[in-house]
């Protein structure tokens, strides 16, 4: 095997960004194998180099950040870090679409980016004291496996799991994004522009449509699982807990005839404390259920 089939990145621990740009690399160049190191000299014996290097040059498959000035920064402000560098590169080449491509970007790899390059918020504690468990946070639970496992290839085989991990992530959120892609005309086709509740006959991944094309939508029908219907808020992000509108407060925390005797409908079976579903047993009682909600909001 010669150097050009190896990529190199730093060794040691290792952090969400290089572990995700290993996995994106190895979906377009999978001869490639990692070489974990921080000698330069190695650098420029290796076909790609990832989080090392001093550089940012996508023609050559440099993918570092770390030099004077950074790498630069997407049009929202988040900075690039080994992940959004790679993805800037290759992220239409694996998805074949530039808006799956992007929402992949927008929903994923910019969260692991900024929490790579100090610009989340997230990471503080609330006033609760808890912080989010994060992508990130359980990449870097990996390396933990080295410190129990010891041995000479403890920390590689920790650094492959993690890798693996970011890697089936990837896949499954380059799948959610492709499916909310497809469904932007269906559902726009039969969404009026100003409709504010809006009903769907499957439990479909919505909210990026939704979200981005109907700004006027506040509520959404929608059947369950289990056979009951939900009213889902709309939020002001498809990932966001804050809503355009939550259900009425007379409403939340609510179940059974105490929720019925509420909002008037019969069979209306829940409210969610936090005002952002409710759960019908039929369509006709949860759009009727939404449609009450609307002037008492």
């Amino acid at each position: 095997m010669s150097d050009n089939d190896f990529l190199a990145v730093h060794d040691g621990d290792h952090h969400a960004d290089d572990a995700l740009g290993v996995a994106i690399m190895q979906c377009v160049k999978p001869r490639l194998r990692v070489m974990r190191t921080r000698n330069p000299r190695d650098y420029s014996r290796c076909a790609a180099r990832i989080d090392v290097g001093g550089k940012y040059n996508p023609d050559t498959d440099d993918f570092d950040h770390h030099q004077e000035g950074g790498a630069g920064a997407r049009l929202n402000g988040v900075q690039y870090a080994a992940s959004g560098l790679v993805w800037g590169r290759y992220g239409v080449q694996i998805c074949g679409d530039l808006e799956v491509a992007d929402l992949v970007d927008s929903d994923f790899i910019q969260a692991v980016d900024a929490e790579d390059t100090g610009q989340c918020t997230w990471r503080e504690p609330d006033e609760t004291g808890l912080a989010p468990f994060t992508f990130t946070r359980a990449v870097e639970a990996f390396n933990v496996r080295c410190d129990m496992e010891r041995g000479p290839d403890s920390r590689l085989r920790a650094f492959r799991f993690a890798v693996d991990y970011c890697r089936k992530t990837l896949e499954l959120q380059i799948g959610l994004a492709r499916t909310s892609v497809s469904l932007r005309d269906p559902i726009l086709g039969i969404a009026q522009p100003h409709d504010k509740v809006l009903c769907f006959d499957d439990d479909i991944p919505w909210q990026y449509t939704v979200c981005k094309y109907l700004p006027d939508a506040l509520f959404v029908v929608y059947p369950r699982s289990n056979k009951s219907w939900a009213v889902r808020a709309v939020p002001l992000t498809p990932t966001s807990f804050r809503l355009r509108r939550s259900l009425p407060v007379a409403w939340c925390g609510k179940s059974g005839p105490e929720l019925v005797a509420a909002s008037g409908v019969a069979d209306a079976t829940f409210c969610h404390i936090a005002g952002f579903i409710a759960i019908t047993k039929t369509c006709a009682s949860a759009l009727a259920l939404a449609e009450r909600a609307l002037p008492l909001l």
